[in-house]
């Protein structure tokens, strides 16, 4: 509920402040750097707290007293609207993102390894469905108080702040499990031995984990350099009402209820790595559909395309973890990729914010020439860096368009097919 109440809406609360669109992107991205830098030392800190439970606990209320003081927002003076606004976000990420690594371990050692991406399908399809619901009467609410929308803002922030509170009350009572040291010491450049941030960057030309954190940081800020400004280009330049804003928003949410189930399934079976591969490819082009058109109805098929993808590629970028970490290192390792996928959300932002200023107007918006841009630097990272990874352990093998074929449905469809022509070019050659 909290989720849906205030993920999609930071940006355009800060849009609803009449702030520049740098600025504005800045309180969803600004947050999540400060964040991703604190990851680096979520294990120190989780050592330091009394073990991983007691870290979530402590940490994770950071959220709803953050949400508190923005419920007053429509009663501070404007020019102090906007520093609240932002102060407020970066505590919410650092209570959201800090104890990420040390929940992420502790859920890892309750499942087995051959179901973790089923389970988590399974999770984010009911987290994804609330989210959906929420989201949708947010739009709706926010549609309410048009007149007067930082108003509506401050329902949006009192409803999360007590959703937020319930959820880490019941947070609070999960099972502990003390972490098992492995008997051998792991050699070949294992992230254990490693120890500080620096060294663990240092390792990508050797460690496979490593060389994957630096691919997600790579490609997380090719695709934040127009993703923190969709909210922006549709309420400002397609001038989309509130309740328009969220359908297509949220529509990509309704597509990853179906995808979380499909894509964890499939990637128990054939790897973690060959559905990245896949969700990736088609990832990089999405930015040419949101150049095509601006009409609403186009724009939901879109994001519902991206919805079912990114299902994908979110899932496995954290089941792929726990495949390839021990249970020792975990927390930190996985704080590490944390961080760098926060610097890139960050930075691409900040590079996606000064090129609007340098980009030229294509067509309807100066916003079109990110799209191409973001396109660009996707596919280039794609295809660099994902062909030197590999897998632990043993998968079944399968192609991008087979995988494709059985999210979809349409495997039994593609092995006739290839069957067909199997035979149309054997009785060919004979």
């Amino acid at each position: 509920m909290m989720l849906g109440f205030t993920e999609n809406f930071w940006v355009a609360c800060g849009e609803a402040l009449q702030v520049t669109a740098l600025m504005a992107g800045l309180v969803s991205t600004l947050p999540q750097l400060i964040a991703s830098f604190l990851q680096i030392i979520a294990g120190i800190l989780t050592e330091k707290l009394g073990g991983r439970l007691k870290t979530i606990r402590k940490v994770v209320s950071l959220q709803w007293c953050a949400l508190l003081p923005l419920i007053s927002l429509p009663l501070i003076p404007e020019q102090f609207r906007y520093p609240l606004l932002l102060a407020c976000a970066i505590f919410f990420a650092i209570g959201g993102t800090l104890p990420g690594p040390a929940w992420l371990s502790l859920m890892s050692d309750h499942l087995p390894p051959q179901s973790k991406g089923k389970y988590f399908g399974w999770r984010n399809r009911i987290l994804g469905s609330v989210a959906l619901l929420c989201g949708l009467a947010a739009g709706q609410i926010l549609q309410r108080f048009k007149n007067n929308v930082v108003a509506g803002f401050s329902v949006l922030f009192a409803l999360a702040c007590l959703a937020r509170w319930v959820s880490w009350s019941l947070l609070s009572r999960m099972a502990d499990i003390p972490l098992r040291r492995p008997e051998l010491p792991n050699g070949n450049g294992n992230p254990q031995e490693t120890g500080s941030f620096t060294q663990f960057i240092h390792m990508n030309s050797e460690n496979n984990f490593a060389k994957f954190s630096i691919f997600v940081f790579f490609f997380m800020f090719s695709v934040n350099v127009v993703a923190p400004y969709l909210p922006i280009y549709m309420i400002r330049d397609l001038r989309y009402s509130y309740a328009t804003f969220s359908y297509v928003t949220f529509s990509a949410t309704v597509a990853s209820l179906f995808g979380m189930k499909i894509w964890g399934e499939l990637a128990d079976k054939f790897g973690n790595l060959k559905v990245i591969r896949a969700t990736t490819i088609f990832i990089a082009i999405i930015p040419l559909l949101w150049f095509v058109s601006g009409d609403p109805v186009w724009l939901v098929c879109v994001q519902i395309a991206a919805g079912f993808v990114w299902a994908g590629f979110q899932l496995n970028v954290m089941t792929f973890a726990f495949s390839e970490v021990t249970s020792i290192s975990r927390t930190r390792v996985i704080g590490y990729l944390s961080a760098l996928n926060g610097m890139g959300i960050f930075l691409g932002s900040c590079l996606g914010g000064g090129l609007l200023k340098i980009l030229p107007t294509l067509g309807r918006s100066h916003f079109l020439g990110l799209f191409l841009v973001s396109a660009l630097f996707r596919a280039l990272t794609v295809s660099s860096f994902l062909k030197n990874l590999t897998e632990k352990r043993s998968v079944q093998p399968a192609s991008t368009l087979s995988l494709y074929a059985d999210a979809l449905g349409l495997y039994p469809l593609l092995t006739s097919s290839k069957e067909i022509l199997e035979i149309v070019l054997r009785r060919k050659r004979e």
